[in-house]
């Protein structure tokens, strides 16, 4: 073969080859959002009775985690589980009796083994992703209150979205979700939070991991 056909040869295969080439996103192959809630009154003592706001309105560029920047998420679902328990004994007793009140989204009921959570569904418009909810504690007590996500439910088989993928069929390794909340604090972490008698809390729980659950934890005299 001529040099130069064989010289233009290889220069068609390489381009053939980039083409195929999967260009990965900026976003990276673990994808971390953080997703702004507030729980109002921001204060740290309740009486039985007292109503207490939980929300969430963000547009659909949604931040990252720990990054500059945004991501566009139409039609996503967050898996936000809002969970609630006594935790001043040395078990967390997950059977709170409270009354919840929606005004936006949707707020389930999820008893689990040893637990319970309530899954929440947030309203979605043009503008963005909606949740709105109440509730009122009817027993005195130390509570945490928190919402996560698990990234195994964003695994293969179990959820299927464009923003799962960095480009083509190349996957993401992980999806995190976090939320934020202004009202957690450093000092109901130390001062309430750190005085239960549940161990594995004590053990597990850091101020880093409990901020990423929005959490924030209350007396109810």
């Amino acid at each position: 073969m001529d040099i130069k056909y064989a010289f233009i040869f290889l220069v068609f295969v390489q381009l053939f080859q980039s083409c195929g080439e999967c260009k990965p996103d900026k976003y990276g192959e673990i994808l971390e959002l953080d997703i702004p809630i507030t729980t109002f009154p921001s204060k740290d003592t309740f009486f039985i009775g007292d109503t207490l706001t939980i929300e969430a309105n963000f547009s659909k560029e949604v931040e990252l985690y720990n990054k500059s920047g945004t991501i566009r998420l139409d039609s996503f679902k967050f898996f936000a589980l809002f969970g609630i328990s006594e935790i001043s004994d040395t078990l967390e007793d997950y059977a709170v009796p409270i009354d919840t009140i929606v005004e936006a989204g949707k707020v389930g009921y999820l008893p689990l083994h040893g637990a319970l959570a309530y899954p929440l569904e947030f309203d979605e418009d043009l503008d963005g992703y909606h949740l709105e909810f109440k509730i009122v504690i009817h027993v005195s007590g130390k509570f945490w209150l928190n919402i996560s996500s698990s990234p195994i439910l964003y695994e293969e088989p179990n959820y299927e979205h464009p923003a799962l993928y960095s480009c083509d069929n190349n996957r993401r390794d992980k999806v995190n979700i976090y939320f934020t909340n202004p009202s957690t604090t450093l000092n109901a972490y130390n001062q309430i939070f750190r005085t239960t008698n549940v161990d594995y809390l004590l053990r597990l729980m850091d101020y880093e991991r409990y901020a990423k659950a929005g959490s924030v934890t209350i007396i109810v005299d």
